[in-house]
């Protein structure tokens, strides 16, 4: 009676692992939804007042409007990379989360270091952190090209 106690034990252990764990996956999915629209707005409707801001002190009469344009360009370019991450962000919580399902659902009583494992060899949250700090590094470089066109064209 007692192996089968903690057989029952076990198993109700791994079942409380994987529904914490897939619970925390679902929150991950839904947060990261949630920052990605936080980012697209502020990223692009900041870049974009400060350029409009800049063109109307300055009008027609711009020394460098190549400087502007690559602004833009990167601003772009990290809207873009942001829009992409969050759609990989997305994807790979989705797989996370069907991953855990099918490993749970073969190895019961084997979850935590089953998952654990098949977790360790994704490269998923790698891309998804190099893109994240790729689109950073667009964001700043488009902002301070913008500062320095305001600077070269405001007299």
């Amino acid at each position: 009676m007692t192996e089968q106690h903690n057989e029952n034990s076990e198993e109700n252990s791994e079942y409380e692992a994987y529904c914490v764990h897939r619970d925390q996956l679902e929150d991950a999915r839904s947060a990261s939804a949630s920052l990605f629209d936080k980012s697209v707005l502020a990223g692009a409707g900041g870049g974009l007042a400060l350029s409009l801001t800049l063109l109307g002190v300055i009008g027609k009469s711009s020394k460098t409007p190549w400087l502007l344009l690559i602004a833009w360009s990167l601003l772009a370019l990290a809207s873009g990379i942001i829009l992409f991450n969050a759609h990989l962000t997305y994807t790979a919580n989705t797989k996370c989360i069907d991953e855990a399902d099918k490993i749970y659902k073969s190895h019961p009583d084997e979850y935590r270091n089953k998952y654990l494992e098949w977790d360790k060899r994704s490269k998923r949250h790698q891309a998804i952190e190099c893109l994240n700090v790729l689109a950073l590094i667009f964001l700043v470089i488009g902002v301070t090209i913008l500062i320095v066109f305001g600077a070269l064209n405001l007299n």
